[in-house]
């Protein structure tokens, strides 16, 4: 051991980013997310999710605030049509069922 002065240095927690974090980081940041893509969302808002997908439509900035009143109003009229469907086939099914 030496008497010279030691240097050091001090990295504080959370600062650094391990290398498989910022790999992975990095391969996020390119694929982009679903919001990206308005044909992507509006997939997602009539095919999978319904009206419980209105927060990707508004959470999304590929569509204008006009874009997505218009949207928003036409996926609440086709989910509300689908329940209506449900509801009208439920009452068919049971009115065989008590006949």
């Amino acid at each position: 051991m030496s008497d010279s002065p030691r240097r050091g240095f001090v990295i504080a927690p959370g600062k650094v980013v391990p290398r498989y974090l910022r790999d992975r980081q990095d391969q996020l940041a390119e694929a982009g997310t679903i919001e990206k893509s308005k044909w992507a969302v509006l997939t997602v808002l009539f095919v999978v999710t319904g009206a419980f997908g209105m927060p990707l439509l508004w959470r999304s900035d590929r569509f204008s605030r006009l874009e997505k009143c218009f949207w928003g109003v036409i996926v609440l009229a086709y989910t509300a049509a689908l329940l209506y469907g449900m509801v009208m086939v439920i009452r068919w099914s049971v009115g065989d069922a008590v006949k």
